[in-house]
């Protein structure tokens, strides 16, 4: 992150400078160069903005950490809840079972590849704590279901 941040930084400053040594060879129309100037500083303004609000939508490391380690614990107990139903299971409930562990084990893979990709936070959050209420869910549907 850091090193997107210092590299967009010296493009702009990369820009500015070009656009600042541009006005130099304008010497008498000073208001160009002022111009320009200003219009270079607005859009280095604009990238810190932008840098900004980039470093807003992902998690802190500790935060993540944090998630992870919470989240881990319930896909654990999920699959110590898949082994006991397999158990106890008849024929007809086999296919059930193997949906509900294909379902752990691919929210366990997007959990441990959000790190990878460092999507949108808020919105990764929401969308995955959905779906681990779905899957509580379905195992309490499963369940209730065999009763």
């Amino acid at each position: 992150m850091k090193n997107l941040k210092m590299t967009t930084l010296f493009a702009a400053l990369f820009l500015s400078t070009g656009t600042f040594v541009g006005c130099q060879d304008n010497k008498t129309n000073s208001e160009t160069a002022e111009e320009n100037l200003l219009e270079a500083q607005e859009d280095l303004n604009d990238v810190k903005v932008e840098l900004q609000e980039d470093a807003q939508k992902l998690a802190s490391d500790s935060e993540y950490d944090l998630y992870k380690a919470e989240t881990e614990v319930k896909i654990q107990a999920n699959k110590v809840r898949i082994a006991e139903l397999r158990v106890n299971k008849n024929t007809a409930d086999l296919e059930r079972i193997n949906t509900l562990e294909a379902r752990n084990s691919e929210l366990d893979e997007r959990l441990k590849s959000y790190e990878s990709y460092k999507t949108d936070w808020t919105k990764f959050k929401e969308e995955f704590n959905r779906d681990m209420n779905e899957l509580g869910t379905s195992f309490k549907n499963f369940t209730e279901n065999k009763k």
